[in-house]
């Protein structure tokens, strides 16, 4: 007599049938995301990377032109950008403070 095997049971009957899908509400129309404010502070956060963007590399050609190495032009930028993720939390709190009250 041969041996008998069982098989495995399909995915099928492991997984509980799944009940159709139900629609959502339909929710009233929320207010803008892109608000005046938003909209400013966007621009200005563009702004300053598009300015640290060109800068960076001028940076580092005109540096190169003054006889400065690669290291003093790493030094240069890294104090650039430690300079700035040092300030930006004072800077927030700066501006929590000072800024319109709710």
């Amino acid at each position: 007599m041969p041996p008998t095997t069982t098989l495995a049971p399909r995915a099928e009957e492991l997984t509980p049938p799944i009940d159709e899908p139900t629609l959502v509400p339909e929710m009233p129309p929320a207010a803008s995301v892109y608000s005046p404010a938003i909209l400013l502070l966007a621009a200005i956060v563009g702004g300053s990377f598009l300015g640290l963007g060109f800068i960076l590399p001028l940076r580092a050609i005109y540096a190169r032109s003054i006889g400065s190495t690669a290291v003093e032009i790493g030094l240069m930028t890294t104090a650039y950008l430690l300079a700035s993720f040092l300030a930006a939390p004072f800077i927030g709190r700066l501006t929590d403070r000072l800024g319109p009250k709710r």
